[in-house]
């Protein structure tokens, strides 16, 4: 019953589209013969006027003129005009009785199918007829004479569509449904490319979110979700024919998002799902594959949405312990995703004369996505103590590509993979402090902390030497830190041989700290001038107030019982706490012969300053802990050494050389 209303209905459509159209050209015809037989009138009259004077006058008519005389034998015949009429020309006559009539056409045809309830026809067969309608207004539309029918599909698309689904004709029926649904959106689409966007794009909105609302009804594995999975990757497709249509593409690119979380939300995610998930980033995958090598710099938002939807769908795939739970597989699945992001960035560089420079913003997109694509692989397939030198390796690898092919984004990408090295060195210093078993801590410090310093250092240096100013500061600063953070890591197992979260901090493995500290400030001071950037002259004088302040508040701690007891540690000599005095005052004594040759003065006399105070207290609590000397030797020399150590810092020229 509803096929044959269909038919009818086209059968209905065309004849009275047809027969107006004959109307109209025989009407037009008719208004061309009127304004005809007036012109040769006018002619003929004027003819006769002109013998009648020269009648009068005596004048002779010449025969040209007369056999000139338009007469109304020079009318077309009535087949001619029959030819005229079956192949009308442009329309000449007053278009408001046109508009009228096509008016009048479109609403009978928007309300037919509402007539058909006053027959019994099923309710879901009107709603399939109503929506098969709007797609027949589309394709109507496509003529410009008929332009209106554009509007007159959007319409009908909404109020059936809404129905269908609000009345629950849609899920009684889901294919009756779907099937209109999904050529109305197609047509919607084709109208939207060939003609104009707004009215297709708003169809092809209204009848993505039918069929997505009757998918949630019923099953995104079902009518409703193949209906929105065509709608939504035709939009995706046909969005990408055209600059134009960019704002198609995007939506198709949230739609596809939209349908996987309805999905997730259902009993068939556990099965369907991955493949789901999988056709949509392959999808966008594959336009920006094709299209962003033919538009360079202007497919932007094809590469973004090429970039963004196979990183969320194999991130979301592991996420979910889906497809791609294993994260050896996930890993695999996000370095192959690099490399074609890479492919890509070939394949529209050599396309362009200029070459990268040609590819403006679009080549961040896609070299981000390569960067992310390759973090996360690594970051998945090894654990923090070889992800860590494998990240730097990456940053290299960034920084050799910006000396071959010199690009702000390479230097970009550098960034992220030195910073993701960062988090996984601190990942490893965590698994020392909090001893993981399994794990050596030796080959913790050595591989996951120290590994990478010189990597990124190498990468500093050849970065430096091309004036990559901003990314060399970035890369020499984790290799300073990653240096000074494994000497801290490595002294501190030497001195609980293991036992780490067993044996407190004590005052002479603190001050061994503070040496490694003041050492790595000596060597980068010593260095700074060999550097374009101010890395390691900022490094130095950080870690030099840093080791200074410690050493000050580690010495006052003992007017107090708090390091009484504390730090013994496994190794005798750790129980003579001068030596904890010791080791700080001769280094920051070096830092004031260093700095005072700089002629540096006030790093010079806080230099010296702390160092002398501390070699006092050195021989202060040597002298007390000496049990064969008297008393008195013991305050009298304190007190002299820390006499001596305020007096030096006013004797002449110690602050410059």
């Amino acid at each position: 019953m509803a096929l044959l209303l269909l038919g009818q209905a086209i059968v209905m459509a065309w004849g009275a589209a047809f027969f107006w159209r004959r109307h109209k050209a025989l009407r037009d015809e008719v208004a061309a013969l009127t304004r005809t037989v007036a012109a040769l009138e006018t002619r003929a009259a004027a003819v006769t006027t002109r013998r009648a004077r020269r009648a009068e006058s005596g004048v002779v008519t010449p025969m040209t003129e007369i056999a000139a005389a338009p007469t109304l034998t020079a009318l077309d015949t009535p087949i001619a005009r029959a030819g005229r009429a079956w192949s009308p020309a442009k329309p000449v006559a007053d278009d408001r009785l046109d508009e009228g009539v096509r008016n009048i056409l479109l609403t009978v045809a928007s309300m037919a199918p509402a007539f058909a309830l006053f027959f019994g026809v099923d309710f879901g067969a009107v709603i399939a007829f109503g929506v098969s309608i709007a797609a027949g207004m589309m394709l109507i539309a496509l003529r410009p004479d008929w332009s209106r029918a554009a509007w007159a599909g959007v319409i009908g698309a909404a109020v059936w569509g809404g129905l269908g689904v609000q009345l629950g004709a849609a899920a009684a029926s889901p294919i009756a449904f779907a099937a209109p649904i999904a050529a109305a959106g197609l047509t919607a689409l084709l109208y939207a490319h060939l003609r104009q966007l707004l009215a297709g794009a708003l169809v092809a909105l209204i009848t993505a979110a039918a069929a997505l609302a009757l998918a949630s009804q019923t099953s995104v594995v079902g009518a409703g979700g193949a209906a929105y999975g065509i709608i939504v990757a035709a939009a995706a497709i046909v969005g990408a024919m055209s600059l134009r249509l960019d704002a198609l593409h995007i939506a198709a690119f949230a739609a596809a998002f939209a349908g996987l979380l309805v999905l997730s939300g259902q009993d068939a995610s556990a099965i369907w799902f991955t493949p789901v998930a999988t056709w949509a980033g392959a999808l966008f995958l594959g336009i920006a594959v094709v299209r962003v090598p033919q538009l360079g710099a202007r497919g932007i938002a094809i590469a973004a949405t090429g970039v963004l939807a196979p990183l969320a769908m194999v991130g979301g795939l592991h996420l979910a312990q889906q497809g791609l739970a294993d994260a050896r597989m996930a890993a695999l699945a996000f370095a192959i995703i690099g490399g074609m992001f890479g492919a890509i960035i070939y394949a529209t560089a050599t396309r362009r004369e200029r070459g990268l420079a040609g590819m403006n913003s679009t080549l961040w997109v896609l070299a981000l996505g390569a960067a992310a694509a390759f973090v996360a692989a690594i970051g998945l397939a090894l654990p923090a103590p070889f992800a860590g030198p494998a990240a730097a390796l990456l940053a290299l690898t960034a920084i050799g590509l910006d000396h071959r092919f010199p690009a702000a984004v390479w230097r970009a990408c550098a960034c992220l993979a030195i910073t993701f090295a960062a988090f996984q060195a601190l990942a490893s210093a965590d698994m020392v402090l909090h001893e993981i078993p399994g794990w050596n801590p030796w080959l913790l410090v050595g591989l996951g902390v120290a590994a990478p310093a010189p990597i990124a250092a190498a990468a500093a240096h050849f970065a430096e030497r091309d004036r990559r100013l901003f990314a060399a500061g970035a890369l020499e600063t984790f290799a300073i830190a990653a240096i000074v953070i494994a000497g801290s890591l490595a002294l501190r197992i030497l001195c609980t041989r293991g036992t780490l979260m067993l044996t407190p901090i004590g005052f002479v493995e603190l001050s061994g700290h503070i040496a490694i500290w003041l050492a790595v400030a000596l060597g980068l001071g010593a260095r700074q001038r060999h550097g374009a950037t101010h890395v390691r002259a900022a490094a130095a004088i950080a870690l030099g107030i840093w080791g200074a302040f410690v050493s000050v508040l580690a010495a006052g701690m003992w007017l107090s019982p708090y390091w009484i007891g504390r730090g013994d540690g496994a190794y005798a000599v750790l129980s003579m706490h001068a030596l904890g005095f010791a080791a700080p005052a001769m280094l920051l004594l070096a830092h004031w012969y260093f700095w005072r040759g700089r002629n540096a003065p006030l790093r010079a006399r806080g230099a010296l300053a702390v160092g002398a105070l501390m070699l006092a207290g050195f021989i202060a609590l040597g002298l007390s802990r000496l049990e064969s000397a008297p008393d008195w030797a013991a305050v009298l020399g304190g007190g002299a050494a820390f006499a001596a150590a305020i007096g030096v810092n006013f004797a002449p020229r110690v602050a410059r050389a």
